[in-house]
């Protein structure tokens, strides 16, 4: 039974996630979202207390943190050389489920970022966690500067995250209508490990 609830969580989630990010979270109504998902509006309230819990399920920092785990694993190997894979991973994630991180831009408008500021929380800290103790004392100093490593990984994930959703959104942003995932990341690894001067 418990597979059976799970799978029409699911479901609901999936549901509002599509709702949400084509249409809006306030022209978005519980009703909607519950015929879509083929059950009742009072059966909706057996998985959901109302519609900011089920907007605040999909924008759970735990979910976002499962999309991104293979990029964590890959600070451990090769980095910084493997910068640009590190990049692509982002885009590919991103792209993979671009209605979840439209959502963050509907957090923005409607919720004052309440939520992605969790997530982004969550991610720094996790991305901070990882790069202190397994990777910045074999390479600090040898390979990289010694520098203020929080701002870069706040700046990086910041950036990088807003520029490849934003570039899904808005078509003067998208990367001169490339959407060569190598090019792109191989652009973005190259100005951030060297910048732009000669």
């Amino acid at each position: 039974m418990s597979g059976i609830i799970t799978d029409k969580r699911q479901q609901i989630l999936d549901v509002a996630k599509e709702l949400f990010a084509t249409k809006g979270y306030s022209a978005t109504g519980i009703r909607e979202i519950a015929e879509k998902a083929g059950l009742s509006l009072g059966n909706f309230y057996n998985y959901f207390k109302n519609k900011e819990d089920l907007f605040q399920s999909l924008l759970d920092p735990q979910n976002i943190i499962q999309h991104l785990s293979e990029i964590k694993q890959m600070l451990n190997d090769n980095f910084p050389f493997n910068f640009k894979d590190i990049i692509k991973s982002v885009k590919t994630v991103v792209d993979s489920d671009f209605h979840l991180y439209r959502l963050i831009f509907i957090d923005l408008t409607e919720f004052n970022g309440m939520y992605t500021d969790k997530i982004l929380d969550r991610i720094i800290t996790e991305a901070t966690e990882t790069f202190n103790s397994n990777v910045k004392n074999s390479i600090v100093g040898t390979i990289i500067k010694d520098e203020d490593y929080q701002f870069y990984i706040k700046a990086f994930i910041i950036s990088t995250l807003s520029l490849l959703v934003v570039g899904n959104i808005l078509p003067s942003a998208n990367f001169n209508g490339t959407s060569d995932d190598d090019y792109i990341a191989e652009k973005l690894s190259n100005v951030i490990l060297h910048g732009i001067l000669l």
